[in-house]
Order: C-alpha cells, then structure tokens, then sequence
C-alpha cells in the first residue's frame, strides 16, 4: 500500500499538536514504521533503556499488540505499555482502509506505580522528569482530539492513497454494493471525488465509464443466477430497476435473452485429440 502524504502540512499539524498539548505526537504507517513525530526523538529514558536488547525486543512486541488492539477499536486505544508508560493510539482510515496511526505517548501516568514496578534507578529517575504526566481527563481529551486528526487528515487529503489505490477501493465497494443503488453522485460523496476526476480515473484505467462498469458488473454476476430465478427475479437480485432494461443489456452483451442463455451458449470447441 503505496501512502501519499502531505509531510509539511502534516508536521506542521503535529507541531501545532505539541505546542498545544505538550505531549509527544508521531506518525506511523505500522508499529515497526515510523513516518514522522514532534518531537522527532523518543523520549530519553526509552532510548536509554533501550539500548538493552533484551527491552527493545520487549518494546517492539508490546507496540505490536498495541497496534493490534487499536485496529480493533472506534475509539482511540488509550494503553500502558510494559514498562508501565501510558501510550495513545488513533488509526487513520481512508475508505475504510487503516493506512496508519497516530500515536502520543510516552507519558507518565501513575508515578507510584511505575517506581514500584520497575524500580528505577537515580539515573532513570532523573529522565522521568522529563516525562509528560496528563491528567486522566487531559489525556482523554487529547485522545479526542486527535481521533479528530485522524478523519481531518483524510478529508483535508493530508494522508491518503495513491490514484490507482483509490480507485480500487472504488471498484470494492461497487463489488460489495453492486446489488444495490449506486450512482455517481453517491461514489463522489463517500470517496470524496468530483465527477470529472472519478470519470477521468475511470476511462484512464479501464477505458469505460462508471455507469458502464456498474452495469456490465451486473451483467457478469447474473449469468450464475439465471439457473436458480426467474429474469425478474435476477434482474432485482443484481441491482437493475427496471427488468425490461436489464433483458436489452444482457441481449447486447450476451447476443441471447436472459431467459434463453443457457440453452443458447455457444458450444464447446471440438476435441483436437487424434
């Protein structure tokens, strides 16, 4: 999955994050994929305790299963990490496809309760301070906001998918839905395209129109059904309205009926064996 992002106006909405916040903010295409963050560093007592092999391993494992979780989650995941620091994560979805995610942390959220666990030592506790400590509320409410990011950056195309991508997100959809209603109008509203740039895309890469793609879809799909249902019924099955119509299309592209296509196909080619 090839992402296309704005990377100025993308930082500098992670600047303003911070500036705003105080807390660290980044971007990811994976938990093993950083993209950008502010500030670029992490923070310094994971780098130092990092440099433990053994903990980085640890680190890296937990931020899959962190990842894991969220992709599984509306809201933002809000989790403590294994070295009890508390971490944010916000997936970014363009067409119902997470392409990345936003994450804040590390912060500290029960000083208590890390030293207890982890018992640091006077160095370690030195780079504690460092750490952000957000009240509950204000971490929820940052959590908030950035869940707001996240759909902000997509509709202001911050972040998105290369053109061939969006279209075969297009081309899902109209596979999901083929059954039912779709129009240009409709297509242009969810994937946020003017409708000279959808036909564009369309004619471009696969030399034939939107409406052209739908209906020959159709078309495709009803031949398996015409051995269990009546033409009516088929017709309404893959999404034409008008069952008259749907008979002169499948006599167009088929040179036979709907009602007669199975007793008319074309025979198969004679045997060349000797």
């Amino acid at each position: 999955m090839k992402l296309v992002i704005d990377e100025d106006k993308l930082y500098e909405l992670l600047k303003d994050f911070h500036q705003l916040t105080g807390l660290k903010v980044s971007f990811s295409k994976d938990y093993d994929t950083p993209i950008m963050g502010v500030p670029h560093n992490i923070c310094a007592l994971c780098r130092y305790k990092q440099s433990d092999h053994e903990f980085y391993l640890r680190c890296k494992a937990c931020d899959k299963n962190a990842y894991d979780n969220a992709t599984r989650s509306d809201e933002p995941y809000i989790y403590e990490c294994h070295y009890h620091l508390t971490e944010a994560l916000q997936p970014v979805v363009v067409y119902g496809k997470i392409v990345g995610y936003f994450q804040i942390g590390q912060m500290l959220g029960d000083r208590d309760k890390f030293i207890r666990l982890n018992r640091p030592t006077d160095y370690e506790l030195s780079l504690l301070e460092d750490l952000a400590s957000p009240t509950p509320e204000t971490l929820r409410a940052a959590a908030a906001i950035l869940s707001c990011l996240a759909k902000y950056t997509v509709i202001d195309q911050y972040i998105g998918l290369s053109a061939q991508q969006n279209l075969d997100v297009v081309l899902e959809y109209i596979d999901e839905h083929y059954s039912e209603r779709i129009t240009v109008a409709d297509l242009c509203k969810i994937f946020h395209y003017s409708r000279s740039s959808l036909f564009m895309h369309f004619k471009n890469e696969l030399n034939q129109g939107v409406t052209s793609y739908i209906n020959n879809l159709r078309l495709e799909k009803s031949k398996a059904l015409l051995k269990e249902h009546s033409v009516k019924e088929v017709a309404t099955l893959v999404g034409f309205e008008n069952t008259n119509y749907f008979s002169r299309a499948f006599r167009k592209k088929y040179g036979v009926s709907p009602s007669s296509y199975f007793n008319k196909k074309p025979a198969a080619p004679p045997s060349t064996r000797t």
